[in-house]
Order: structure tokens, then sequence, then C-alpha cells
């Protein structure tokens, strides 16, 4: 099973306004799809975060071509979820697009994230069904293959990242108290556990932190 991480930049006189005002506008920093479901008529339903004005966006996607509904709901100051439904069939390189993403024996691993007049996705599935996907997306859509490989679950995980020495301290650390408040564990409890020095522990965690925050900072900015 494979995986391909690509970035496509839509011709902007051809990108449909949905498009447009997700990835594209000055008042949507960024927003990601994070689940999708499709009618039996071929209607896309999608469930987005968005770093924006919900207002904005609301008025700009009720009634655009392609759209077909919008409901928005508050998260957080900022922030809004938005469920919108598209009709592909109206707009074509939004038609030519959705066909492409769903070939048999493939899926768009969540999310999808919309930022910058770009949008970067992975997309998991068999060579044939990856090569026959990225064959079809159309002319229009600048397409950017950023990385291929073997796909693997736990790569998702940040703990994957870390080294086995990383990853044991991280653990030990956690199961001693080493991130409660107050603490319950100092370095040297740690290095007595791990039969290493305090100043490796301190070296080893160091290192395994700033991993895991890179991580889970770029898992929300472009993954």
């Amino acid at each position: 099973m494979k995986y391909v991480r690509v970035t496509g930049k839509p011709d902007p006189e051809r990108a449909p306004e949905f498009f447009r005002v997700l990835a594209g506008s000055s008042y949507v920093t960024e927003a990601r799809l994070f689940d999708l479901n499709v009618s039996p008529g071929g209607k896309p339903t999608g469930l987005f975060e968005v770093d924006g004005d919900e207002d904005r966006v609301r008025t700009e996607l009720n009634g655009s071509n392609g759209v077909r509904s919008v409901e928005t709901a508050p998260v957080t100051d900022g922030t809004f979820n938005l469920l919108v439904t598209l009709d592909p069939s109206t707009v074509a390189l939004l038609r030519d697009a959705f066909g492409a993403i769903t070939q048999e024996g493939m899926v768009v691993a969540k999310p999808v994230v919309y930022r910058d007049e770009r949008v970067h996705s992975r997309i998991v599935g068999s060579s044939s069904a990856l090569q026959a996907a990225i064959g079809k997306f159309p002319s229009d859509i600048e397409l950017e293959i950023d990385t291929i490989g073997e796909f693997d679950r736990r790569r998702d995980s940040p703990l994957s990242m870390l080294s086995d020495r990383q990853r044991e301290a991280v653990v030990t650390a956690f199961s001693l108290g080493y991130y409660d408040h107050p603490r319950e564990a100092t370095h040297e409890d740690l290095a007595d556990r791990m039969g290493c020095a305090p100043n490796t522990v301190s070296d080893h965690l160091q290192k395994a932190e700033k991993k895991i925050v890179t991580a889970l900072l770029e898992s929300r900015s472009a993954r």
C-alpha cells in the first residue's frame, strides 16, 4: 500500500468560488477538511474547520456556483465549523478534480488543508490507483508531488519519529510524573530508572520534545 502527498494549485481563472473562498481569500487563513460524505446522486458534503471570518464565508458561499448548501457553527473566536454540500456537475474543474480523487482502490486521507491558493492532501491506495488518480487530474490544476512512500499508519504518531532512547525517556518521564504539576520526578529519577546520566536524560527529552511539538504544529498547518 502506497501513499502520495500532493499539493494542487488550480488555475485562478477556472477555480470554483468554493476554492477561492477557502484557499485564496483575505478573510480565511486556513481551512481543514476533516470528513466527507457523498450522496447517492454524487453530491459531496464536507465538514471543515476554518480559521477566518464566519459571517463573510457563509455570505460568499451561499448561492455561489457549485455550492448547494452552507451551514456554520462557531468553535472559538476566529475559528468555526463549516458544513458545505457541493454540486460538482455545475463547475467543470470541480467535477474533473472530484472525478480524479474518487478512483476505486484509494482514499484521500484527512485532514485536507486549504491554504495560500493551494490544497494539500495525502492519497493512500494501490500503486495503480494512485497512478490513475494523478493521471486524471485536470491540466488546469498545477499538481506537485511532495512525497511518495509506503503507507504506515503508525507514522501518523509523533512518537514514531523518536529514537528508541528518546521514546523511552518520554514514556519513563510520563510514568514517573515528570510532566505532572507539580513535578513528581527529576532528571536524576529518570536517569536511575534508565541507567544513564541525568544530562543524557535531559538531552533525550529536549530532542524528543522538539520533534513532538514540530510534528504537532506541522500536522495543523500543512500535514
